[in-house]
């Protein structure tokens, strides 16, 4: 009888600690916001440029080449921010970027995005998006 007792506040024990690392977890790695950006590539015969400021367009490269497109994310929270990045959809193989970035209380910090189209690739359209989650960051 003393023994199962013994277990159960062990038990008791190790749950409690479980739930209190868990909380900080989450309170220190709150998403404030997720932003989904379209990204297209075509890959061709002749280098051509998009300008398009509402999507991260990368024109026509042909294979061989690269290019980049950067933009800014200002932190306007009043505690500094994690950015987590991550691409989906059938452009993802030729992106190039730095996953995490961490942006102190209203400071911005420029992100670069690349494409890198190896020799040999075939000719046609890519696209995805690239995912950015904005956290809310105690610890990095």
């Amino acid at each position: 009888m003393l023994e199962k007792k013994s277990n159960f506040i062990i038990i008791l024990f190790i749950l409690g600690v479980f739930v209190f690392l868990f909380s900080i977890y989450f309170r220190n790695s709150l998403i404030l916001e997720t932003i989904e950006i379209y990204a297209n590539l075509n890959i061709s015969k002749t280098t051509g440029f998009d300008l398009n400021d509402t999507a991260l367009t990368f024109g026509n490269l042909v294979p061989g080449s690269s290019s980049s497109r950067s933009f800014v994310i200002e932190n306007n929270y009043g505690f500094p921010i994690k950015i987590r990045i991550n691409s989906k959809g059938d452009i993802s193989r030729f992106l190039s970027f730095e996953k995490i970035h961490r942006i102190e209380q209203n400071k911005s910090k420029k992100i670069i995005i690349s494409v890198i189209v190896s020799e040999g690739e075939i000719y046609k359209s890519y696209s995805g998006e690239l995912v950015i989650i904005m956290e809310k960051s105690l610890n990095f």
